[in-house]
C-alpha cells in the first residue's frame, strides 16, 4: 500500500475515534514515506501522529511532534490543508488544556528545533500503537 493511502486510512480511523489504529497506520505511512523519500507524505504522517498523540497522550510528546511537524511544513513552504488545520487547531486546544501554557510553549519550541530525523525517531520511540511514551 502507498504512504498516501495508508495516511488516508489513518485519517479515517482517527476521525472515527479509533486512535490506536490511526497511530499504527500513521506509523506505517511514516516508514513507507521515508523508504521512498516522499517528504510530503512523511510530514503528513508525522503531523497525524502528533494529532493522535494529542487525543491519547502524553500531551508533552504530542506538542513536541506537533512543533516538529509545523516547523518542517514551514521549512518546506507547505501550508496545511483545511483538514490538517482543523485537526491541528483541535489538537493544540487539547494540548494546551492538558499542559500549562508555559509547558506547551516549551514542548512546541523543542519540537520546532528538532530535525526531521529526530522527530521521526521520537515518533517511532514507543509501543506498536505509537502512543505510549513518557517523553
Amino acid at each position: 500500500m502507498s504512504a498516501e493511502a495508508t495516511n488516508n486510512l489513518a485519517q479515517m480511523a482517527s476521525a472515527q475515534g479509533r486512535y490506536a489504529q490511526a497511530a499504527a497506520l500513521f506509523m506505517e505511512g511514516l516508514l513507507l514515506s521515508k523508504d521512498v523519500g516522499d517528504m510530503l507524505r512523511l510530514l503528513a504522517a508525522l503531523a497525524g501522529l502528533a494529532w493522535v498523540a494529542a487525543a491519547l497522550g502524553p500531551p508533552r510528546r504530542a506538542a513536541r511532534l506537533g512543533g516538529a511537524a509545523a516547523a518542517e511544513r514551514e521549512r518546506l513552504g507547505v501550508p496545511p490543508g483545511l483538514p490538517d488545520r482543523t485537526w491541528r487547531d483541535r489538537a493544540i486546544q487539547g494540548m494546551r488544556a492538558a499542559l500549562s501554557e508555559e509547558m506547551f510553549a516549551a514542548a512546541w519550541a523543542e519540537g520546532q528545533g528538532m530535525t526531521l530525523a529526530e522527530a521521526s525517531a521520537l515518533a517511532r520511540k514507543s509501543d506498536p500503537t505509537g502512543l505510549s511514551t513518557t517523553t
